[in-house]
């Protein structure tokens, strides 16, 4: 009898293989070699994936076997190393990881979508700040185009806020050109007030 495999091996299995191929097996040639990078950095992606806390990922690792092993984890990492594993992945790596993805996919788009959203760089929700009567002028502004048909984001910029969405288009359309099936690829944004 086939019994089926849980979603978040998978992930795990696509985060591991990915993390492996983009990053090296060490930070620190003199590091403890207790985890290797790869298998720390899979954990935190699966952590983003799972939208929980560096403590609860920590927790859910000690209960899931099967993500252990096919992380090959001897030992569940703690919290603190996570964190400290999240500062050490750069905004490269993970587009790096995010291009090892889409071209093992071989991802072909008819439509993409592109969007923004602000992010606030307080802890404090943007409803606390307001009732707290404190103003909330400047935020990280992150821009992304997403494929209608496979979900992937193809492209993100980043930047902060407030400002004209615009100034993101070209470099999107430029980041996920190789997509589209068609030439150019029916592209859909909002024309708010962001101006896309």
């Amino acid at each position: 009898m086939n019994q089926r495999e849980s979603r978040y091996v998978r992930i795990a299995r696509i985060a591991y293989r990915l993390t492996q191929k983009v990053l090296p097996k060490y930070s620190h040639p003199k590091s403890p070699h207790r985890f290797e990078l790869p298998q720390l950095a899979a954990c935190v992606l699966l952590m983003f994936y799972l939208n929980k806390s560096y403590r609860d990922m920590e927790e859910w690792l000690l209960a899931t076997d099967k993500v252990c092993k096919v992380l090959g984890l001897s030992w569940v990492p703690d919290h603190t190393t996570l964190q400290r594993t999240y500062q050490k992945l750069r905004k490269l790596d993970l587009e790096n990881m995010k291009n090892q993805l889409l071209k093992e996919e071989n991802i072909q788009e008819s439509v993409i979508a592109f969007d923004s959203t602000g992010f606030s760089p307080r802890q404090a929700s943007l409803y606390y700040q307001t009732r707290s009567g404190r103003t909330y002028t400047h935020w990280i502004k992150g821009a992304y185009a997403v494929g209608t048909e496979s979900q992937y984001i193809l492209s993100w910029q980043s930047g902060y806020g407030p400002g004209n969405d615009a100034s993101h288009l070209n470099a999107l359309k430029r980041g996920c050109a190789r997509f589209g099936t068609q030439s150019p690829a029916t592209h859909l944004a909002d024309a708010g007030r962001c101006g896309f």
